[in-house]
C-alpha cells in the first residue's frame, strides 16, 4: 500500500468475525470472541497507518460520543 496511491480500506467487526478489505479485496478474516462494547463515554478511538520502511505513523483521533 505504500505506492503513493489512494486505497480503499474497510475493517468490519461483527459479533463473531473481523474482516479486512483493501481495494474491495478481502485480505484477512478471523473468528473472534464477542467484542467489548461497554466503552465509557468520551473514550478515544485512533485510526491510522504505519509505513514499515520509514517507521512513520499517521493517525486521526475520534472522540466517541456521550452515551444517552
Amino acid at each position: 500500500m505504500a505506492d503513493g496511491q489512494w486505497h480503499k480500506v474497510a475493517l468490519s467487526l461483527s459479533a463473531s468475525h473481523l474482516l479486512l478489505h483493501v481495494d474491495c479485496n478481502r485480505i484477512y478474516e478471523r473468528v473472534i470472541d464477542p467484542p467489548e462494547t461497554n466503552l465509557p463515554p468520551g473514550s478515544n478511538l485512533w485510526l491510522g497507518q504505519r509505513n514499515q520502511k520509514h517507521g512513520l505513523f499517521k493517525a486521526n483521533q475520534l472522540k466517541l460520543g456521550e452515551g444517552g
